[in-house]
């Protein structure tokens, strides 16, 4: 019995012929840089980044809807500019709460959703 106990202690020191992890400390002090500047994920932050999620799949879907010649389609004009106004002002606060991946890419989609339904409306008013 005592020869297994001293085989399980030397299977547990450490070995020296693993390889080595190469850490790169500049980009790990920027993560926890930021991640100590932003804070935790609150509540707020949560809700308004699903907020923001919603608001680009109607305004998406709105701009979508405009360019098709139909009876809605001056409403669906109105809507696309209504979820985009709305969904730039929420990817502004995310801005500002350092959520800048996002925001920026919510930004250039209202973006493009108000372009589309202005040239829609344009073209077929």
């Amino acid at each position: 019995m005592g020869s297994q106990q001293s085989r399980k202690g030397q299977n547990r020191q450490p070995r020296s012929e693993g390889r080595a992890r190469v850490v790169n400390m500049r980009a790990w002090k920027a993560r926890k840089k930021i991640r100590t500047m932003r804070g935790r994920s609150s509540w707020a932050r949560y809700v308004l980044l699903q907020l923001s999620y919603l608001l680009v799949i109607f305004a998406v879907g709105s701009a979508i809807l405009s360019c098709i010649p139909s009876s809605v389609q001056f409403e669906s004009i109105i809507w696309a500019w209504f979820f985009s106004s709305v969904g730039a002002a929420a990817a502004l606060i995310l801005q500002v709460l350092l959520e800048r991946k996002w925001s920026t890419r919510f930004l250039f989609i209202y973006l493009a959703c108000m372009a589309v339904s202005l040239v829609a409306g344009l073209v077929w008013a």
